[in-house]
């Protein structure tokens, strides 16, 4: 699970702030318009090649394939 936590300056003149972090130990800030729109694309792309969405298959109904979530859903059919 990978969030994302933006905070947008009350005056023009003070500067956005991001932080992105994530399960698996990704923990990034940035200050700054560019640092944060850099941050908010890196987060988008973590999200997609995150170790811990990628290594683990789920199945289409979002439950990682494992033997404790099969047998819960031969019970439930």
């Amino acid at each position: 699970m990978a969030w994302l936590h933006v905070i947008a300056p009350r005056y023009r003149t003070d500067q956005p702030t991001a932080h992105s972090w994530c399960a698996c130990g990704r923990d990034e800030t940035a200050v700054g318009v560019r640092q944060v729109q850099a941050l908010i694309a890196a987060h988008a792309d973590h999200r997609t090649a995150c170790p811990l969405r990628t290594a683990s298959t789920t199945s289409t109904e979002g439950r990682p394939d494992c033997e404790h979530h099969a047998r819960g859903r031969r019970r439930a059919a």
